[in-house]
């Protein structure tokens, strides 16, 4: 039996969504918020998501009460799915998460990870298929957002990667 032909992605969250340009979020944003965006592609009938990366750079150790190596975050970072027309289809965190300890509590594998010198780095993967049977599905014109609006200037860097597939259309192999 033929099935479609699917291309990876590996493509991190960026201000225009296009996985282009800036992507670190380490910036002070508690007087206007930032926002980045994974936008759906456009050439495809839809794009599935599978999994959403972060990595945060840190000197020094984690806390599990706080962001990174000791940041008080007031009001945290959530992420969101919205439609072509810029609406709200749902807010996919359970609430904003302020915290390392709370990370870990919304996502299904996190790693602090300790070399011995230099920076320590705390990764999580939420693997969306675990809570949404085969992947969160968007199609063109849809996006998923993360809104930040504390000062994250302290830490080295943080980032966010979306991992998933789409089908190469006409395509059986």
């Amino acid at each position: 039996m033929a099935r479609a032909r699917f291309i990876p992605i590996s493509q991190r969250f960026t201000p225009d969504g296009d996985g282009v340009g800036d992507w670190d979020a380490s910036g002070d944003y508690s007087l206007a918020e930032h926002i980045l965006r994974f936008n759906a592609r456009t050439d495809t009938s839809y794009t599935l998501v599978t999994s959403i990366h972060w990595t945060i750079e840190d000197t020094g150790n984690f806390d599990s009460g706080a962001w990174g190596n000791g940041i008080t975050l007031t009001n945290g970072i959530k992420i969101e799915w919205h439609d072509s027309d810029d609406s709200v289809i749902t807010v996919l965190t359970h609430e904003r998460i302020k915290t390392s300890g709370e990370l870990a509590s919304e996502f299904h594998e996190i790693t602090l990870h300790d070399f011995g010198q230099g920076n320590n780095y705390l990764t999580a993967e939420w693997d969306i298929r675990k809570d949404i049977e085969g992947g969160l599905v968007l199609t063109p014109g849809q996006y998923l957002s993360m809104h930040f609006e504390d000062n994250f200037t302290a830490l080295v860097q943080q980032h966010f990667t979306v991992h998933g597939s789409y089908p190469q259309e006409g395509i059986i192999g």
